[in-house]
């Protein structure tokens, strides 16, 4: 009997880094699933509002541009 206590003494660290370590791998792998899975799903609202702001960036780009261009003129 005594042998048994000291060997679950000893191997209680042991279970609980066996343990830390399951949860974790739980936690990485829910993780990635996630990432995953929210980077797959893009609707068709979600790419009408990314061509908006593209257009909106590159009109601004090109607003700018051409204002520089205009004030490089009057010098």
């Amino acid at each position: 009997m005594r042998n048994k206590a000291f060997f679950m003494a000893n191997s209680s660290g042991q279970l609980l880094i066996v343990a830390a370590l399951a949860i974790a791998i739980l936690i990485a792998s829910t993780t990635i699933y996630v990432y995953e899975l929210s980077g797959e799903r893009q609707s068709a609202e979600d790419f009408f509002i990314s061509n908006c702001v593209f257009a909106v960036k590159q009109g601004s780009r090109n607003a700018v541009i051409s204002a520089l261009a205009n004030a490089s003129n009057y010098d």
